[in-house]
């Protein structure tokens, strides 16, 4: 016959945790893991996303800037204070009488270009960004294109009239006999 008494007795509550349809201790971990795996995978491809919208934005800033920016900047300031300095100079009691007549045109040639320099904006005379204008029309029908059409045609709107004006100046200069060289960025011409 069969002796019993080494038989364990049957734990059927561990049984039923061992069974397919409750998991076990193992399989929840897995879960776990899973699910703060595809947590973190998610946080950190956004991350990488925003950290490299992030770097382009700085570098087409950069570009921009060193290129565009201060370039147009630096010389409509310098065109502004040229006309501020002459017409400093044109107001000041130290000027000759006998030029008196000639000084009157000279002072209101100046002050009408220094106020139509007041007026020149960068926006208005800034070239184009042509990679900005072309991803917008690849991504926007019908509107989009007549937008764009229409900032093209109004871009560097004032560029004429601010050569127009370094000219006026230059030409105030050599009636004064002062002599400037005028540099123009190559992204003006």
């Amino acid at each position: 016959m069969y002796d019993f008494t080494d038989i364990e007795e049957v734990d059927y509550d561990r049984t039923i945790e061992l069974s397919p349809s409750h998991p076990t201790q193992a399989d929840e971990s897995e879960r776990e893991w899973s699910r703060m795996s595809d947590l973190f995978m998610t946080a950190g491809y956004r991350e990488g996303i925003t950290a490299g919208k992030e770097s382009a934005l700085q570098s087409g800033f950069d570009t921009g800037f060193a290129e565009v920016g201060a370039p147009i900047g630096r010389h409509v300031g310098n065109l502004r204070g040229l006309a501020a300095g002459v017409l400093a100079f044109l107001n000041s009691s130290s000027h000759h009488c006998s030029q008196l007549c000639e000084s009157t045109q000279l002072h209101d040639e100046i002050r009408s270009i220094a106020e139509r320099l007041s007026c020149i904006q960068f926006v208005n005379i800034e070239p184009p960004d042509t990679e900005a204008l072309t991803h917008a029309l690849e991504h926007r029908e019908g509107e989009g294109d007549l937008q764009v059409q229409t900032d093209l045609q109004t871009a560097r709107k004032d560029l004429p009239e601010l050569v127009k004006l370094k000219e006026s100046l230059e030409v105030v200069y050599k009636k004064l006999d002062l002599y400037i060289v005028f540099d123009v960025p190559s992204c003006l011409t």
